[in-house]
């Protein structure tokens, strides 16, 4: 991880999250109507197992790459209505490892799971376990505390 940006995980953004469900995961939000003309979603990417957030790849920064470059992908606003408790559609990805980039499964979420994308939910991690761990409000917090970096 030490090729790429990197933040502690704040303890409000900890989660009780296995290493055999997947070391990484990426969430990526709706962007507020303002900024949809330029970039639809950002993503948001931890590590919960190393207790980090993910940024871009070190060696990728340029001098024109803003914080929201360099931490969500691209611009990012969530916007009003989402500030204490995100409730937008999302997508999110779960992978083996940032190194391999093995996808174990993706799934759309609207306020919970909703649909399984791709790959399987390992055995012990049902819907109602993921719709309570990534939940809008921890959407919300990662948001906040990534702007605040």
């Amino acid at each position: 991880m030490e090729r790429y940006l990197t933040s502690p995980l704040p303890d409000s953004c900890k989660i009780s999250w296995k290493p055999e469900w997947g070391r990484v995961i990426i969430i990526r939000l709706k962007n507020s109507t303002g900024n949809n003309d330029n970039y639809e979603n950002f993503k948001i990417t931890i590590a919960p197992i190393d207790g980090i957030i993910i940024g871009m790849l070190k060696s990728e920064i340029t001098q024109w790459d803003n914080h929201d470059d360099q931490w969500f992908g691209n611009q990012a606003e969530i916007g009003e209505l989402n500030k204490d408790v995100y409730s937008s559609p999302a997508k999110i990805f779960v992978y083996k490892d940032f190194e391999t980039n093995d996808k174990f499964f993706s799934y759309y979420w609207h306020n919970k799971f909703d649909r399984l994308e791709e790959g399987q939910l390992p055995f012990n991690l049902t819907p109602d376990k993921l719709t309570r761990l990534l939940n809008g409000k921890l959407f919300s917090r990662l948001y906040e505390n990534i702007k605040s970096i």
